[in-house]
């Protein structure tokens, strides 16, 4: 199938090595709503380049917006806000960038879980997960710092009717991410 065109034309410079040498497609086995799904999951690679990330597009959509890669819902689901992953680059430390996140949230969350060390890939990265009981809006924060500098911020929202089923799902493509430069 090769590797997933994103509404807008994927730039590549000359100096970025191709996402061609990287699988175009991996299948993954995990649970979700109580049940065992295995889905093959094909690659998008950011327009900078930098990553490569597999989704399940007979569920997701990838768009690129702005500097960000931007993963929803095919079908629209109507709830309090739209369910979407964002995978952003940040010129910051992934402390600093956790800390942006929090001081800077569009929800005042009155709950944020301690941080911890989680492993996507072959990455480390830090994770917060993030609720607010009123208004039952949650993200999940995942921040994987870069070996020469910044980091890539991967923001999963949801809300509790989305939580298990999407919340799933967007987490297993998250745990996909292949940093390519």
């Amino acid at each position: 199938m090769g590797i997933v065109k994103l509404r807008q034309p994927v730039q590549k410079s000359q100096d970025n090595p191709s996402s061609s040498s990287y699988p175009t497609s991996q299948t993954v086995t995990f649970e979700v709503e109580g049940q065992t799904e295995q889905i093959t999951l094909q690659a998008v690679e950011s327009d900078s380049g930098r990553l490569v990330l597999y989704i399940d597009t007979s569920r997701y959509e990838a768009l690129q917006k702005d500097e960000m890669l931007v993963i929803t819902p095919i079908t629209t689901i109507s709830d309090v806000r739209p369910v979407r992953m964002t995978v952003t680059y940040e010129n910051e430390q992934a402390m600093a960038v956790i800390k942006k996140y929090t001081e800077q949230a569009t929800v005042n969350f009155d709950t944020i879980t301690p941080i911890q060390n989680v492993s996507f890939n072959q990455y480390e990265g830090l994770e917060v997960i993030a609720t607010d009981r009123d208004t039952k809006l949650t993200d999940h924060i995942i921040v994987i710092p870069r070996k020469d500098h910044g980091s890539y911020r991967i923001t999963i929202e949801l809300t509790a009717h989305t939580s298990e089923g999407h919340g799933a799902r967007l987490l297993q493509m998250a745990k996909t991410i292949t940093i390519v430069k």
